[in-house]
């Protein structure tokens, strides 16, 4: 008996074992395909039994459904817990929590409709407090960089609608003007191409994109050039890209063909966000006929 299990026997009568989270705990025991905390949970669950003269309790905290199918045999047997499933925080909980949180702002720094309209937001889309909480302090930090004295709705509307921008769409806006050009002919041919389509093959996007840059009076870059930008693109997780053959057809050769990750209009919208990109948006017409002939070139769908 270590000196541990003394000191537990000689000044308690029990013990809970809280294991928060335990499925984050990596590893695998030798030789086995069997996850580290398997031998955990299964000496904890022995310990009154084999070395501890006091009741023992495991407490196994996990986000992970399918966390019992990993234990192996003894530590499933041996811990044979009672499963207790939290629901996620409905409004009147979250606002609970937050009211909690209030003093983290100067007082009568939160307007009246505040916490509830957070506590909403919340719960609609996930339940979870610490994202509660997260939401409160980001409008919070909106109120602050608008130089307001008090947080109101509206600071917590911008929050959240901050909150449901992906963050791959927010590093579209850090591109240069010649990727974010090279990015916007290649969602436009796939949002006016064939209705929910989102696939923009190489060979129409670049003569979309030398319409784009003749339409900013850009310069234009070279076919190789436009496709490593847009591949580029790829690595923020925007699209995926494959590589294809014509075979006998039309010379044959080969081209690229992008497939979007999300509606090729929000990335438009997204790009059009920046003062230069937002001038395409007044050539729509343009940019859709362009599109159809160059489909219509290519015999594309």
């Amino acid at each position: 008996m270590t000196v541990s299990t003394i000191l537990l026997d000689e000044g308690y009568d029990s013990v809970v074992f809280v294991l928060d989270e335990i499925d984050l705990l990596l590893g695998r025991r030798s030789s086995s395909s069997e996850p580290a905390y398997s031998d955990l949970i299964y000496q904890l669950s022995r310990a009154s039994i084999e070395s501890i003269d006091i009741q023992v309790s495991v407490a196994a905290l996990t986000n992970d459904p399918e966390f019992m199918n990993n234990l192996d045999a003894r530590a499933e047997s041996s811990f044979n817990p009672r499963d207790i499933p939290f629901s996620d925080y409905d409004a009147n909980q979250l606002q609970e929590i937050l009211r909690n949180r209030e003093d983290a702002f100067i007082q009568d720094a939160l307007s009246e409709d505040v916490i509830p309209l957070t506590s909403a937001f919340a719960a609609q889309s996930h339940g979870d407090a610490r994202k509660a909480i997260d939401l409160l302090r980001k409008a919070g930090d909106v109120a602050n960089e608008n130089g307001d004295l008090t947080v109101t709705e509206n600071h917590v509307r911008e929050a959240q609608e901050d909150v449901e921008t992906d963050r791959s769409l927010k590093l579209v806006e850090g591109l240069t003007t010649q990727k974010k050009i090279s990015l916007y002919a290649t969602a436009a041919v796939a949002e006016f191409g064939k209705s929910g389509s989102t696939t923009a093959s190489s060979r129409v996007a670049f003569p979309v994109y030398q319409f784009l840059t003749d339409v900013l009076d850009a310069d234009g870059r070279t076919r190789e050039t436009f496709n490593n930008y847009v591949r580029e693109v790829g690595t923020y997780g925007q699209l995926d890209h494959e590589r294809k053959s014509l075979g006998g057809k039309q010379g044959g050769g080969m081209y690229l063909m992008y497939e979007f990750k999300r509606r090729p209009g929000e990335i438009k919208k997204r790009l059009e966000q920046d003062e230069r990109i937002a001038d395409l948006s007044h050539h729509e017409d343009g940019l859709k006929r362009v599109i159809q002939a160059q489909k219509r070139n290519f015999a594309e769908d």
